[in-house]
């Protein structure tokens, strides 16, 4: 399936609350979901070098495993296909690469139509970061019609294109939090004081957050457990 939108940054939570009225106002009341992500890729990150996300959705009680390959801002399209799962792996076998789950995205998801145009306003939560997005999907030959929506938010909310997805601004995201680790442990162990209680250093988790119940189970090429690390 071709996905083909137009993606936006809003500038904080008071511009999020006002793009929000704006639209309730054009559109009437959306539906308000709440969905996480779960992302997977290879130590050196291969799968995001060729532009792919790799992730397993949760909507309540309900997963599905999504591959997203991007086109790298050619034109704004991506291709999505879906395969099956049942519970949460720890580990995904993707084209001969073993990827592993690196951490998670939470997505308060607001839902309008317009002119054939699907409008998702998002408040997004990851890594102890807050951010704000606005995403037109539109159907092929329908671009204008988005662009005019785009334009006409623009001018009333500070807004700019967005230059990465999700999972970008995840990882980005995820590499300051192990510099941050790094960081901390160098001072320890130079004998430099560290303020604060914290766990030994084997119990940080810089990944996100883990539901317990992760394992294995599912269809497609999954792995029960991480009893070998990626190599």
């Amino acid at each position: 399936m071709t996905e083909r939108e137009l993606k936006y940054m809003i500038d904080g939570g008071e511009a999020f609350a006002l793009c929000l009225s704006k639209i309730e106002a054009l559109c009437g009341a959306g539906a308000v979901r709440l969905q996480t992500n779960y992302y997977y890729d290879t130590p050196k990150r291969e799968l995001h070098k060729a532009g792919v996300t790799l992730r397993v959705r949760q909507n309540h009680d309900r997963m599905q495993g999504q591959i997203k390959r991007h086109d790298r801002g050619l034109t704004g399209n991506s291709e999505e296909s879906y395969f099956s799962v049942s519970e949460l792996p720890k580990n995904i076998m993707f084209e001969g690469k073993k990827t592993k789950m690196l951490g998670s995205l939470t997505t308060q998801r607001h839902c309008f139509e317009w002119r054939g145009c699907e409008i998702d306003v998002d408040a997004n939560q990851y890594l102890g970061n807050t951010d704000y997005e606005l995403e037109i999907e539109y159907p092929a030959g329908d671009r204008a019609a988005a662009t005019e929506f785009a334009t006409y938010l623009r001018s009333l909310i500070p807004m700019t294109p967005s230059r990465g997805g999700k999972y970008s601004r995840f990882l980005s995201a995820l590499r300051r939090c192990s510099g941050l680790s790094i960081n901390v442990r160098c001072e320890e162990v130079k004998g430099e004081a560290v303020t604060g209680d914290r766990p030994a250093s084997s119990d940080i988790d810089m990944t996100g957050d883990r539901p317990a119940s992760a394992g294995g189970g599912v269809a497609y090429s999954f792995e029960d457990s991480e009893s070998e690390e990626l190599k």
